[in-house]
């Protein structure tokens, strides 16, 4: 794969602060950030485009920015509205956000499925907003409700592929995530009828990888840390640039954080050093992540992954259909897709036809 250099930067790498929660984004790209956003309040109007919204409920804050549920004034449509107040110097982190969902346009319709539908934005006197599709419940949300914290193994295996074809969408569009993890994947709502899917959101720190010609832009160097400290790749701890394999990487983080019932090896650990040390374990010896002999197929992911370099791409079959499918089938999970297709049968797989959405609420128990 050749290379472009496009507009080359150097940067002084600065670590995420010592005493950051390793769920935690890591708040380090803008210094000067201030610490406490505008929040708009429940019945407060927001006007974009014509179109007047009011605001039904506050969802979130990220570290840049803040999400409402809003209704339109005019026929009752719910919608989502991310919101980024101005700061002095420093560019407008939902303009990534836009542009993505922008390309998300010209994909196809089976890859359009997988975003949030962008129907409008502005630019207001002190901040950027846009207008989006409105979805329910993150997996983070989800996965904290249920016993020890993770999924069934039925369940985590279908969330799985399901992100998995997530990523590949966005890595199709040229894109990277750079924040891959439980909390940036929900599931629709049912009024809406897009209960049948798990969808990718937050681009705040997506790059993009792909020129117009298709070619992969050269890696920078000294890279400043972005993301979340418990998901992130190892490369970003050293300060290297990422690229498709590290959402991958960060994938295999978030699927053991699902499905593993000892969770993360850094889980509960503070220290940067100590957290960057357990992941390049993970690629000495890829049983310290999963460490039952059940999971032999996934641990082939992480010898996939410890072969790639920077300009190659994935193959998301063979993650897919060669070490996935087939430890699915071993482990009796069962599942349909949104068309009610079935992926996987095995023994002990549950019988007839599920949404996502009915899948995550009953999380059925195969463990034993």
């Amino acid at each position: 794969m050749e290379l472009v250099k496009v507009r080359p930067k150097q940067q002084e790498r600065r670590p995420p602060v010592q005493n950051q929660q390793p769920d935690a984004p890591a708040q380090i790209e803008n210094a000067d950030e201030p610490k406490k956003a505008h929040v708009r309040i429940k019945g407060e109007m927001i006007t974009c485009e014509s179109q007047t919204y009011k605001v039904v409920d506050y969802l979130s804050k990220g570290t840049f920015s803040s999400v409402y549920k809003v209704v339109d004034n005019k026929d009752g449509s719910m919608f989502a509205v991310k919101e980024e107040q101005s700061k002095p110097n420093c560019q407008f982190k939902v303009l990534r956000e836009i542009a993505v969902l922008e390309a998300v346009k010209g994909a196809t319709e089976n890859d359009q499925k997988r975003f949030a539908v962008l129907y409008s934005k502005c630019n207001l006197d002190n901040s950027m907003l846009f207008v989006m599709t409105l979805f329910g419940e993150s997996l983070s949300s989800l996965k904290r409700k249920r016993k020890h914290r993770i999924f069934s193994l039925n369940t985590g295996l279908f969330c799985s592929l399901e992100t998995l074809e997530c990523l590949k969408a966005l890595h199709i569009l040229g894109y990277i995530h750079r924040d891959v993890k439980p909390s940036n994947f929900t599931i629709g709502l049912r009024q809406n009828n897009r209960h049948h899917s798990i969808f990718i959101i937050d681009f705040s720190m997506s790059k993009r990888m792909l020129c117009s010609d298709g070619k992969i832009i050269s890696p920078r160097s000294n890279i400043r840390f972005k993301g979340t400290v418990k998901f992130a790749p190892l490369s970003m701890h050293l300060g290297k640039d990422s690229s498709f394999k590290e959402d991958l990487e960060s994938w295999m983080y978030m699927v053991a954080d699902m499905i593993n019932k000892t969770k993360l090896p850094w889980s509960l650990e503070q220290d940067l050093g100590n957290i960057e040390r357990h992941k390049q374990e993970v690629f000495a010896n890829p049983y310290s992540l999963f460490k039952d002999q059940e999971f032999s197929e996934i641990r082939d992911i992480i010898l996939y992954l410890k072969k790639l370099q920077y300009v190659d791409k994935l193959d998301y079959a063979w993650v897919r259909y060669s070490p996935f499918i087939p430890f699915s089938v071993k482990s009796a999970a069962s599942y349909k897709n949104a068309e009610g297709t079935v992926l996987v049968t095995g023994a002990a797989g549950f019988i007839g036809s599920h949404t996502v959405l009915q899948l995550l609420e009953a999380d059925y128990e195969v463990w034993h």
